[in-house]
């Protein structure tokens, strides 16, 4: 019969559990995998070590409370906002150029929106004249649309 040992997970960790779950394994896998592969992953169980656990968990669910408040007030201001931009166009109606993350990231931050191009959902330069719509994502659970209109210009 093999002795088991209980140890916390730091991070999730594939086919072991995720993040601050408390697991038992056998000791020989963790002296010879865990131990040395994920040693800043694991936690030994203790109630010293339980403790910082709880500490930690309560400061990481105050924090991602914090942030989803300010997604949402961010969220309140840019959900169906406008953006209008110009591209030239020819004789034809041809247009050249697109509108491309960083000019839309730019037009965004002279607004008082400070994003990152990781905010651009689905995001592809836009060569299309008149109304697109473009999904940002502002946290997990909040996605705004913003309207971005191009129009011709000379």
């Amino acid at each position: 019969m093999s002795k088991k040992l209980e140890v916390i997970l730091t991070e999730d960790i594939k086919n072991l559990g995720k993040k601050w779950e408390v697991k038992k394994v056998r000791f020989g896998y963790y002296y010879h995998y865990l131990k040395d592969e994920l040693k800043e992953k694991i936690w030994l169980y203790n109630p010293q070590n339980r403790q910082i656990m709880e500490k930690r968990k309560q400061q990481e669910h105050s924090v991602s409370l914090l942030r989803e408040e300010k997604a949402k007030e961010l969220y309140e201001k840019i959900n169906n906002s406008t953006l209008s931009f110009s591209l030239k166009k020819d004789k034809n109606d041809k247009v050249f150029g697109s509108i491309r993350a960083e000019d839309i990231l730019k037009e965004m931050k002279n607004q008082g929106f400070h994003l990152e191009k990781k905010h651009l959902l689905d995001f592809t330069p836009l060569t299309n004249l008149g109304d697109n719509l473009l999904k940002i994502k502002l946290s997990e659970k909040l996605i705004a649309q913003v309207k971005i209109i191009i129009i011709a210009g000379e």
